[in-house]
């Protein structure tokens, strides 16, 4: 069952003819009485009345051009709603930002909106990526940053930046005096590491599972600073993005560039609820007229 199928019946209906409707909708008769017959055979129901020199509706047939109509309308509004979204003046968005992202571009992502819109406010949700990822899919939150690439889902994915990843490591580490690092040299080192709802914990297990190792995990936390402080007293070591760096200010941290030929980088994307309208509409008129159909029936 299709939108088309769907706009087809009602035309039938409404005019009374095969013939009228596939004039007004610019397709052949033969065709309409094709269509309208698939949608009988796929519902099980009788429709229309042939016995008559004007086609009337069945019972079912009522059903199925009230429900029809209703399934419709959400489509035939859709324009109006983008067009509000577009110029949308006051409300609210709830945008979901795991920490590190949140840190990182937040403040100043806030202050661009609020000039262009200051009657909306923005609710922030802090999670973990994964997180984050389910809350847009479950549509609890409007509008979610995370870390690509994941596994295929329903939302929209729209790229907004990148970055390298670094070694940090303390001051006082003996490999600290390096321009570079072979990851293969970290291999007995205590790594510190976001927790597991985080996608940067699985980055750095399979950054270090491509040089042959897996990390040996010394401290797992959710704050980024903790990390921070952690590394500098030689607590650990960790590979995180580089604008991290550029945020923190413990003066016995340091970075080291990656020696590796295509350099590891930490990609973000926004993400929005991905509506599939037209699967929708044909749930919502299977299970309308499934249930108007069985009142009818019982």
């Amino acid at each position: 069952m299709d939108l088309r199928a769907i706009e087809l019946f009602i035309a039938v209906a409404e005019y009374g003819s095969y013939t009228k409707a596939a004039e007004k909708m610019f397709v052949t008769q033969p065709y309409v009485s094709k269509v309208v017959k698939q949608l009988e055979d796929e519902l099980n129901v009788t429709l229309l009345n042939r016995t008559t020199r004007r086609l009337e509706l069945t019972d079912a047939g009522r059903v199925f051009l009230d429900q029809g109509k209703q399934s419709l309308k959400p489509l035939k509004d859709l324009p109006v709603l983008l067009d509000e979204l577009q110029h949308v003046q006051k409300g609210e968005i709830v945008l979901g930002i795991p920490p590190v992202i949140g840190m990182l571009i937040f403040a100043t992502m806030a202050q661009q909106f609020h000039s262009h819109f200051p009657e909306v406010n923005l609710r922030l949700v802090e999670k973990g990526a994964k997180d984050i990822l389910s809350l847009v899919e479950e549509e609890q939150i409007d509008i979610g940053f995370t870390v690509v690439p994941f596994a295929e889902t329903n939302v929209n994915v729209k790229p907004h930046f990148n970055d390298l990843f670094m070694i940090f490591l303390s001051t006082s580490h003996p490999l600290a005096h390096r321009k570079k690092i072979n990851l293969s040299e970290l291999k007995d080192e205590k790594f510190i590491l976001f927790n597991n709802t985080f996608t940067l914990h699985d980055a750095v297990f399979r950054i270090c599972q491509d040089h042959g190792f897996r990390p040996r995990v010394a401290y797992e936390s959710s704050q980024w600073d903790l990390m921070i402080e952690l590394i500098a007293i030689n607590m650990g070591i960790s590979i995180l993005p580089r604008a991290i760096y550029a945020k923190q200010h413990n003066p016995n941290v340091k970075m080291v560039e990656i020696d590796v030929d295509t350099p590891y980088l930490w990609e973000i994307a926004m993400i929005t609820k991905k509506i599939d309208i037209y699967r929708m509409l044909h749930e919502h008129l299977s299970t309308c007229f499934r249930r108007h159909l069985w009142n009818y029936d019982n």
